[in-house]
């Protein structure tokens, strides 16, 4: 039901009164308002630099009284009535009495100019009724009767109606039926102009009652314009407005508002249909990027694709038509409802309407406050005045826009806030405080806090004496695609444009509204004839258009070509460095890797010339349609590449093989007792002629020989059996015969998952490929080195691996050279224009490159893509890292053709690696979503600056943009470095893309300066496989180790005596403890034991590298093994390999506390009570609950932290002077693999309440089992650590809440976990009900990536059993 002072309101103002049974949303115009920002500062300018003018007043009044129009057909006196109705609309918004002074003076004056017939009119009888004289006396009648609802004194109300209905009566008598044709009292688009009078005329008849009015209503609509029933035509709905005859915006508009007041007085349905379809026809065909309708010089001309026709050079927007169109989509929003209303009308306030005001600056040409033509294309604004007239000696009278301009300002904050029959309706987001009633007639004060459209962030605070209950409507823009609503804190699903909130409401109440505010490029739909019209797109911040002005962009005439994924999004970064008054400002990333600076398009061109062309459509290179046959391209490649690589690749591998198998033992039985080194060599050259390259269409890289399956990475067995595992097939045998018991033993320990080793006493994966020589000598510089020192070898040992490094280089050569006669092989036959470009670039570029240096951008990822390739199917061994391609390929950025055609080289390259992944693949096995293959971003170059350039943009453009989860990016940043890097890293987050390692160089360098290299080769650190850290140019860990930290402590409690002695192990009891001191030190004292075990065994085994599969190819790209000499399987390096990484820390820790807390602080049970505990699985509840609650890590309290502190430094101390292959030390570190799932299911319970068969905590992150609420808590816990004493690198995992957090909020939680001591974090910022709902509904969560431990995975693709344990983490909020 209607408030009662609604009811009244409109009663005491009936030309208003159709609309209480009518409409479904009404004006509160009698509460006042107290708005901040642009709406009221706009309003309030325009109210004292024009509406208080009494010098305009005059100037207005005056023209009534000399009535000069007739002699040029002229409009002067539409000025008086434009901006009176603006002026009081302004009034009922802003109350100031000076304004109503000033308008109850002119009233008075006006009506003094009304003749003895009267007529109130610039014309004289003479002249009248040509021309403008009817739509002159429109604006009259419509400026009355605006101020006469306003008016406080009940004399003037009653003089303004006596003046309104002779003037009126006066028209009715001289034109209509049998009289005049009100469609012949005008020569300009058939009287269009005359038919508007409609809508004053159905006010007049509301006002008074008089059926003669109603009456010459209907005579109008029957009429219509000349020979063009405008009315009939829109309710038929055949045509679009742009097609009819009369095509000019703003008069048709005026006309529609008329019909629209028609159909409230009368009820015809018809014509409220015709309304609603003429406007939904102009949302259709005619509405621009600005907001407006028609934009060939104030025409309709279906200009929603005519804006961007390069054949009309300037497309403008009428500032008449902005606030008529405004008007007329605020009557249907009334009437309807309908959010699409509310859309158009917000899109029109921002852009096109605020665009034309001057509130900041020097007053415009002709000492106006408003312009009268928007440009939508570049061009400068004050381009002429619209609608100008002059007195009889030239000078400006004033212009049609300045005059309607105010009711544009003036109407905006009614718009926002709207009162319902069962409550209230937010249509706009405009700061300040709200004064409206309630359907049961109580005052309520809703407080809107909000920098919108600056940012999408609203909270509305309702202020009421009394608890009450009705509805809170608010309106969802339509680009808001994630929006979050919530109620005191609690969320409330947005399913609804507007979403109706009922409920009693309280004083105090709080709505936070999130918008989204969707950066996104806009492309135009095209004019037909014209295909150069689709050459341009705009910028969308929510509401607002972002443009270019020339103060910033000094030559915004240059295309300008945009970085933006499948979707349109564009990711843009906020900037403060514009030296004039903006709303917002942002700097958009372009393909070339470089910005522009994008202002909100009302704040630009205000210098009303030239020096500050905009623009809001931009030129760019190419269409749309380009990019989107460019994207089928890719897409076109993506299905060749993954058929390949599902369907092919294995028949290719497997006849490989077999080939290679035969030639070798053939060789080596021709040649027997040769050294493993020479060996080596046989196979690099059989493989290397053997192997027929695969080149695809439109892929102008060479890379595929044919002689690895899709997911191996080079490692002889990953994957299936390969050719180069020929020596590892042939030497298996050695380390068995050099000690079966230590094979025994550490085959044992490893099945027991005491610990893990990728590989036999060696980790045959996880090898970096050095490219610094290649890229700076190429492989013929490195083969002249190795050519320098064959003449300084020794021994035979020495000279034989250096002619097997030699042969290795020349078979790499080959292997290039078959790949350009490959590409030469197919130009004969090839038409296709694209594969002509592709092969011939290989045919020109893979005889050189990498044999020499690559001196190009695109040569640079050739080089990239060979050696991933071709130097695993030569060596056998798994290389996971081509090291760091953004710091490489930098020196070419500036010299290596356009950034269009170095982006998409960098998107077909970044397509290889994501192909090899079957991504319909259910993960459910130990790495069936693992494609060994990294790159590393980023980070600090020898002299410690930052790496951060055109490359690093493009490797993270392109994974998202085509939706990549391989590559593996593994980021380094540092507390220092930069806010734009920080945020082009997180950017995947933000978008559920979670496929990203962070890398804390503030941590990480010191650790390797500390474990022996210097500062300047710690500085060039990569990260490799999953998070292996490593100087990749100086050696090859063993990286692919996890000593399983949980199993000692399990052991040492469960003491399973047969496997103890099957292992060889002595184990002390944990129950022999009778102090938490003694506990801790048994379980070290155990851990110790195996620790020892594993790196003898290591030491031990690890002395018959050399002999099974030596890496002389590898060696050689290094820095040291060729000036010394020796294979890095011989020592060659010069650096210690090895690693102890250890699993379950948090575990372990927590479980220390339990037993520190509640068997000997608090003596609440013994020792041997939680043992028990442990041996039954936890069967009393009770207990469990209170291990639960002890004190745990990552909690942030001192007594975890104290226990942390000193196991990781035990856990350092005792991993000194352990055995070692080379010698050096043992680097340390947290993390393990799949393991997390794999040995929890295979471990028992253990202190901590983790019961059978329970996950593993993964690196340093906290366990599931103890609930973590603040990550400031888990931040601090690690800041304790002292991470540099972890050479090997360290993980841990967080989860946070997307849509909670934007782009700052990630920059500063990652710098703040570089300023904390976290050495490599994985981030998944997702939401757990997403998740959830992708359990039941997977085919709409496809986009959602989640890391799962060192590789990433659509969460959708996941087991049960692998979405249950990312279910399971602790989600941060």
């Amino acid at each position: 039901m209607l408030s009662k002072k609604l009811t009244e309101y409109f009663n005491n103002n009936p030309q208003y009164k159709t609309a209480l049974n009518n409409d479904k949303f009404f004006p509160c115009r009698f509460e006042p308002r107290n708005l901040h920002g642009i709406v009221d500062e706009t309003a309030r300018f325009i109210e004292k630099i024009q509406l208080t003018d009494n010098s305009k007043w005059k100037l207005f009044s005056k023209q009534f009284a000399e009535r000069p129009d007739g002699e040029n057909g002229g409009w002067r006196g539409e000025y008086w009535g434009k901006m009176m109705r603006g002026a009081c609309i302004t009034y009922i918004y802003t109350q100031n009495n000076t304004l109503y002074k000033t308008l109850e003076k002119t009233v008075l004056d006006i009506l003094n100019t009304q003749d003895e017939l009267g007529r109130i009119s610039t014309y004289t009888v003479e002249k009248e009724y040509s021309g403008w004289d009817i739509w002159c006396r429109k604006y009259i009648i419509l400026g009355l009767l605006h101020f006469h609802e306003i008016c406080k004194d009940e004399k003037l109300r009653n003089k303004i109606i006596t003046a309104l209905t002779a003037h009126l009566d006066y028209i009715i008598n001289t034109v209509g039926d049998g009289k005049i044709c009100i469609n012949e009292t005008s020569d300009f688009w058939g009287a269009a102009n005359s038919v508007s009078l409609l809508e004053p005329v159905v006010r007049m008849f509301n006002l008074t009652g008089n059926k003669r009015y109603l009456e010459f209503a209907e005579y109008i609509v029957r009429t219509g314009p000349k020979d063009l029933n405008i009315f009939e035509l829109a309710y038929e709905n055949k045509t679009a407005p742009f097609e009819w005859s009369i095509k000019k915006a703003y008069e048709l508009m005026s006309c529609f508002e008329g019909l629209m007041e028609y159909y409230r007085a009368t009820g015809i349905e018809k014509w409220k249909n015709a309304v609603i379809n003429f406007v939904n026809r102009l949302i259709e065909t005619d509405t621009t990027i600005i907001g407006c309708c028609g934009c060939r010089h104030e025409f309709l001309d279906n200009s929603t694709s005519s804006q961007t026709n390069p054949d009309y050079p300037y497309p403008m927007q009428e500032t008449c038509v902005t606030v008529t169109w405004m008007k007329l989509c605020y009557q249907l929003l009334r009437f309807t409802g309908d959010v699409k209303y509310a859309d158009e009308i917000e899109k029109s306030v921002y852009n096109a309407l605020y665009g034309a005001v001057n509130t900041k600056q020097s007053k415009l040409n002709g000492g106006f406050p408003f312009d009268s033509y928007s440009p939508i294309r570049i061009n400068k604004r004050a381009r002429g005045i619209g609608g100008e007239q002059f007195d009889e000696n030239g000078n400006l009278i004033y212009g049609c826009c300045a005059a309607i301009g105010a009711a544009g300002t003036g109407i905006v904050p009614e718009i926002a806030a709207s009162l319902t029959e069962n409550g209230i309706v937010l249509n706009l987001y405009i700061d300040g405080e709200y004064t409206l009633v309630t359907p049961k007639d109580s005052l309520i004060k809703l407080n809107v806090s909000t920098n919108y459209p600056a940012d999408g962030n609203v909270e509305i605070t309702v202020s009421t004496d009394k608890s009450e209950e009705f509805e809170i409507m608010l309106r969802i823009p339509e680009y808001s695609v994630n929006t979050i609503l919530s109620l005191n804190s609690e969320n409330i699903p947005v399913k609804d444009r507007y979403i109706k909130i009922i409920r009693t409401w309280q004083n105090g109440d709080r709505l936070s509204l999130n918008i989204d505010m969707a950066p996104r490029v806009i492309h135009p739909i095209g004019f037909m004839d014209n295909p150069e019209s689709l050459k341009y797109i705009a910028v969308k911040y929510g509401p607002l258009v972002l443009a270019r002005d020339s103060r910033v962009c000094h030559d915004i005439s240059t295309p300008i070509s945009l970085k933006y994924d499948n979707n349109n999004h564009i990711d843009l970064e906020r900037t403060d460095i514009v030296k004039f008054p903006t709303l917002c400002e942002f700097r958009a990333p372009c393909e070339n890797g470089k910005s522009v600076t994008l202002i909100d398009y009302q704040s630009c061109g205000k210098t009303w010339d030239e020096n500050s062309l905009t623009e809001a459509w931009m030129k760019t290179p190419y269409a749309k349609c380009f990019k989107e046959e460019l994207h089928m391209e890719y897409n076109n490649l993506k299905a060749e590449l993954k058929h390949y690589y599902k369907e092919s690749v294995h028949n290719s591998v497997e006849a490989l093989r077999e080939k290679v198998y035969a030639r070798l033992d053939e060789f080596d039985k021709k040649n027997p007792g040769l050294s493993s080194y020479k060996l080596k060599a046989a196979q690099y050259k059989a493989i290397a002629e053997e192997f027929t390259p695969v080149l695809f269409d439109r892929m102008p890289f060479y890379f595929e020989t044919g002689a690895l399956e899709a997911y191996s990475d080079g490692a002889y067995c990953r994957g299936g059996r390969h050719a180069n595992g020929w020596m590892f097939k042939k030497n298996a045998h050695i380390s068995n015969d050099i000690s079966p018991e230590n094979e025994r033993l550490f085959c044992k320990n490893m099945s027991d998952i005491l610990y893990l080793t990728c590989g036999p006493y060696f980790d045959i994966e996880h090898s970096p490929i050095p490219m610094e020589k290649i890229f700076s000598v190429g492989l013929k510089g490195v083969y002249e080195e190795a050519k320098t020192e064959l003449e300084n070898c020794e021994s035979n040992e020495e000279r034989d691996f250096i002619e097997s490094a030699m042969t290795g280089l020349k078979a790499l050569k080959l292997m290039a050279e078959k790949f350009s006669a490959e590409a030469n092989r197919r130009l004969e036959s090839e038409t296709d224009a694209e594969n002509i470009r592709c092969f011939e670039l290989i045919a020109k570029t893979a005889g050189r490159v990498p044999w020499n240096p690559p001196a190009t951008f695109f040569e640079g990822l050739a080089t990239f893509a060979f050696m991933r390739k071709a130097l695993g199917s030569l060596e056998g061994y798994g290389y996971n890292s081509i090291g760091r391609p953004d710091l490489l390929l930098e020196k070419f950025l500036d010299n290596s053709g356009s950034a269009e055609q170095n982006y998409d080289d960098m998107r077909r390259f970044m397509l290889i690696w994501d192909c090899h992944v079957d991504r319909d693949k259910i993960m459910s096995g130990y790495a069936d979503y693992e494609y060994e293959n990294s790159i590393t971003v980023g980070g600090v170059d020898k002299d410690g600056n930052e790496v951060f350039n055109a490359a690093t943009r493009m490797f993270v453009d392109a994974a998202l943009e085509l939706d990549l989860i391989y590559p593996k990016i593994m980021c380094r940043f540092s507390s220092s470095s930069s806010d734009e890097y920080l945020k082009l890293i997180s950017k995947p987050l933000l978008k559920a893309k979670n496929i990203m390692l962070y890398e804390n160089d503030d941590v990480m360098i010191p650790a390797l300066v500390s474990s022996g290299y210097s500062l300047e080769d710690a500085r060039n650190y990569i990260v490799s496989g999953c998070w292996g850290t490593s100087c990749g140019e100086l050696n090859k860990p063993c990286s692919g180790e996890y000593f399983n930290l949980l199993r000692m402590l399990e052991w040492s409690i469960h003491m399973p005596g047969e496997k103890l002695k099957e292992n060889a192990l002595q184990f002390t009891p944990l129950s022999q403890a009778k102090s938490f001191e003694e506990a801790y030190d048994i379980f070290l004292k155990n851990t110790y034991e195996v620790i020892y075990r594993k790196a003898y065994l290591n030491a031990a085994g690890g002395k018959c590298w050399k002999e099974i599969s030596p890496m002389c190819l590898t060696s050689a790209l290094m820095k040291n093994p060729l000036k010394n000499r020796r294979d890095l399987s011989n020592g060659g390096t010069g650096y210690s390999r090895e690693q102890m990484n250890f699993a379950g820390f948090p575990d372990v820790v927590d479980s220390l506390s339990v037993i520190k807390k509640l068997c000997f602080d608090d003596k609440v049970c013994s020792l041997n009570d939680i043992i028990n505990q442990c041996k039954n699985n936890w069967p009393d509840e009770y207990l469990l609950a209170l291990a639960k609650k002890c004190p745990s890590y990552g909690d942030g309290t001192d007594e975890s932290l104290e226990i942390s502190e000193k196991l990781n430094s035990d856990l350092y101390r005792i991993t000194r002077g352990l055995p070692t292959l080379f010698g050096g030390e043992y680097n340390i570190g947290y993390y393990m693999y799949t393991e997390v799932v794999s040995w929890g299911k295979k471990m028992a319970a253990t202190p901590n309440g983790r019961r059978d068969g329970y996950y593993i905590s993964h690196g340093l992150t906290p366990t599931r089992i103890h609930e973590v609420r603040s990550v400031t808590d888990v931040l601090r816990t690690v800041s304790k650590l002292n991470l540099k004493k972890c050479a090997a690198n360290s993980i841990i995992n967080i989860m946070l809440p997307l849509g909670n957090i934007d782009s700052k909020i990630l920059v500063d939680f990652i710098r703040s976990c570089a300023v904390c001591g976290i050495q490599a974090i994985q981030i998944n910022c997702v939401n757990r009900d997403d998740l959830l709902a992708a359990q039941k509904d997977p085919e709409h969560y496809k986009h959602i990536i989640v890391r799962v431990t060192g590789f990433s995975c659509p969460f959708v693709n996941l087991s049960e059993d692998w979405q249950n344990e990312v279910l399971s983490r602790n989600y941060y909020n």
